[in-house]
């Protein structure tokens, strides 16, 4: 199981989790986006650093 530990949050509407000793991702940021929701992920993978993101939009 991986246990993310909330890093940062602050009044731009962010979160950060982060686990340093996991091996990916490390670190998972939550942000709005406008009215939609940003997520990224980061970490490395084989010594090179990694990100994925996603943007998540609201629907009827």
């Amino acid at each position: 199981m991986m246990l993310m530990l909330l890093a940062a949050a602050g009044p731009r509407r962010q979160a950060t989790f982060e686990n340093k000793a996991h091996d990916f991702p490390q670190r998972i940021i939550y942000r709005r986006c406008g009215i939609d929701l940003c997520a990224r992920i980061e970490g490395t993978l084989g010594g090179k650093p990694q990100f994925q993101e996603w943007r998540y939009v609201r629907t009827k």
